[in-house]
């Protein structure tokens, strides 16, 4: 290679190192996922877990090899994997799907594969539901289904299966997990704490589900506010958590409201916050506040009913 072309090359390599660092930000747990995922992705062969740092390095520097062109194409890669985990981190309405690494694996190497916007919005819809299903539905924890889905997410970005190849494998990821085995009548109990990422991202689910029943268009601007907090501060006990029932934590009991008039409301009573609920501009909510207003009286039969409602969508959303 001429020197020039060798300057050229080299100052190509140090942009792109740039532009990762201006990705990143601050953010190197960030970066250390993308480095690891990358090397991962790069590994001549399949792996079962993602690799750590220092062997994704290694996997790396082979696959860069001594090339400058190589070493080039090596940075620009690392860069496209870092934009795509960048993307998905940011992505605050996937986040209860997302905090499971296998589960980022598999949904990286979909957004890596370049698929038009219809087919990576249809992939990676299939790949929330099971997500969903496996890890919160089923209760399972990250040591489920590791290598099941770092092997599919390695095949769908080296092998590259047609997309409806793809979502038939994503799909048998939820092989053992039927709907009707998962839920049962102690599902819905006890989800305020440990689930709250998990209740807003069903909550608002539903709340998808009841528009377009409803024929309406979503709040959007309520939902950025949602998105924007942290969701213990949108996360609603319609029966106050100072009535000390012991149905408070249950699903049927939480509803989302806009953080700035959820803290407003603190411990009022079910039948003083029910003109609030039908301002709210939130479908599910707003059903809630008149049916208060329409006498419905908030207790344990009351939150039940609400639960049976919610498990009717899920099972029809998640289920087979």
């Amino acid at each position: 290679m001429e020197p020039g072309s060798q300057a050229d090359g080299l100052h190509e390599v140090q942009n792109t190192f740039k532009d990762v660092y201006r990705l990143l930000g601050l953010d190197t747990q960030l970066g250390a996922e993308a480095l690891r995922f990358a090397g991962t992705f790069s590994s001549d062969k399949p792996q079962n877990r993602v690799l750590s740092e220092q062997d994704a390095s290694v996997a790396l520097l082979r696959a860069a090899d001594k090339s400058l062109a190589t070493i080039v194409s090596s940075a620009k890669w690392l860069k496209t994997v870092v934009g795509k985990v960048v993307e998905l981190h940011n992505d605050q309405r996937r986040a209860a799907v997302t905090r499971i690494a296998q589960a980022r694996f598999l949904a990286i190497a979909i957004m890596l594969r370049g698929f038009d916007e219809e087919t990576e919005r249809n992939l990676l819809g299939t790949w929330e539901r099971v997500t969903f299903r496996i890890f919160t539905l089923a209760g399972k924890d990250s040591r489920s289904k590791v290598g099941d889905y770092i092997r599919l997410g390695y095949r769908v970005l080296t092998e590259e299966p047609d997309a409806q190849e793809i979502k038939t494998d994503i799909k048998a990821l939820a092989d053992g997990f039927d709907i009707d085995a998962i839920i049962d009548i102690d599902t819905w109990e006890d989800w305020y704490g440990g689930y709250n990422e998990e209740v807003r991202y069903l909550l608002f689910r539903y709340e998808e589900h009841l528009a377009r029943e409803n024929g309406v268009i979503m709040n959007e601007s309520q939902w950025a506010k949602v998105w924007a907090a942290d969701p213990a501060r949108s996360i609603e006990h319609i029966m106050p958590q100072s009535s000390g029932k012991s149905y408070i934590h249950d699903l049927g009991n939480l509803t989302m409201l806009p953080p700035g008039v959820n803290s407003s409301l603190k411990d009022r009573p079910p039948a003083d916050k029910a003109a609030k609920y039908v301002e709210c501009g939130m479908q599910s909510t707003l059903a809630i506040g008149r049916d208060i207003e329409d006498g419905l009286k908030w207790n344990k039969k009351a939150v039940r009913a609400r639960a049976a409602k919610i498990e009717e969508f899920v099972r029809n959303e998640w289920g087979d």
